[in-house]
């Protein structure tokens, strides 16, 4: 052991401070094994669904709806990138100012060849705006979200605006990131926070 004795710490309590700037690259995340029934993703949770590690990306899988949360939910002005991978279903997101599952904003890839900007009002997400935007299954997408104030802002991949919308009614003003699907599966390659300062 090099010397060093070995020790045991218990943590009662631990804070961090600061603006966000991390990425999870899913390729390096792992599962982690609590006890013979309970498995998590390093760094998520999640409401609801399978979630499982396969090929480098994070797989949801769910017959309803299904989703996963990273961050901190003091967390108030960013920009969420996301890539992510749909397989099948109706709705394939992520989402920024998560304040659990029934307080969030989404971007969707919705049916019909559309991309939709969405607020999660008490478990029912409703779009706030949409944009075509082709899209299929087994495609590989890289979007971005932006919240700054009431201010939403979708991005491709070119950093090009898709969507944008403020939202003047009871604003999510902070929260943390997550990933989601519908009725369906869908694959995330990594998911990124930057501080607007960026």
């Amino acid at each position: 052991n090099g010397g060093y004795g070995g020790a045991v710490v218990y943590l009662e309590d631990m804070d961090f401070l600061g603006q966000p700037e991390y990425a999870l690259d899913f390729a390096k995340e792992r599962t982690e094994v609590w006890n013979g029934n309970h498995r998590e993703i390093s760094q998520m949770t999640r409401l609801k669904g399978l979630w499982y590690l396969e090929e480098g990306m994070l797989h949801g899988s769910t017959g309803d709806y299904a989703e996963a949360y990273t961050g901190d939910i003091a967390w108030t002005d960013y920009a969420v990138t996301a890539v992510l991978k749909p397989i099948c279903g109706q709705g394939h997101r992520f989402m920024a100012r998560v304040q659990g599952a029934c307080r969030s904003y989404a971007v969707q890839l919705c049916p019909g060849n559309r991309l939709c900007l969405m607020k999660n009002e008490d478990t029912v997400y409703r779009p706030l705006a949409w944009a075509e935007y082709p899209w299929a299954d087994g495609g590989r997408y890289r979007l971005t979200l932006r919240v700054d104030g009431m201010r939403l802002t979708v991005l491709d991949e070119g950093g090009r605006e898709i969507l944008s919308f403020e939202d003047k009614e009871r604003p999510y003003l902070r929260g943390c990131v997550g990933v989601g699907v519908d009725q369906g599966h869908c694959a995330f390659e990594s998911l990124s926070i930057h501080s607007k300062n960026r």
